[in-house]
């Protein structure tokens, strides 16, 4: 039979386990937290999923830092190659020649959505 005294000991044992690990966690921060690095995207139907999970995630973690949604949509632009660079770069360049005064209406819609 267990005594409470026994019990006492558990618990105590226990609720210093819990300190201790709170008080890592403190220790640690959210900036030690790095996530790993994008996989670039090409353009391939089937990777454009875990492409857009993976800058979903890295935006939440960087996002506070970027300042405006147009930086944003040109952050998530840093990850495409080969076909999908191509595409971007057209809107890119008009939206960087022309802002907000673009009559491009798919421009207008990328970087202000």
């Amino acid at each position: 039979m267990v005594t409470m005294g026994q019990l006492r000991e558990v618990i105590d044992q226990i609720n210093q386990g819990q300190e201790a690990f709170n008080n890592k966690l403190k220790s640690i921060g959210t900036n030690a937290v790095k996530l790993l690095a994008v996989k670039r995207f090409n353009g391939t139907q089937i990777k454009l999923k875990g492409y857009l999970t993976q800058i979903s995630l890295k935006l939440r973690y960087k996002g506070p830092k970027i300042a405006t949604l147009a930086d944003t949509v040109a952050y998530a632009g840093i990850f495409l190659t080969g076909k999908a660079l191509e595409w971007f770069k057209l809107y890119l360049t008009e939206y960087q020649m022309n802002r907000a005064t673009t009559t491009n209406l798919e421009t207008k819609y990328i970087f202000s959505s």
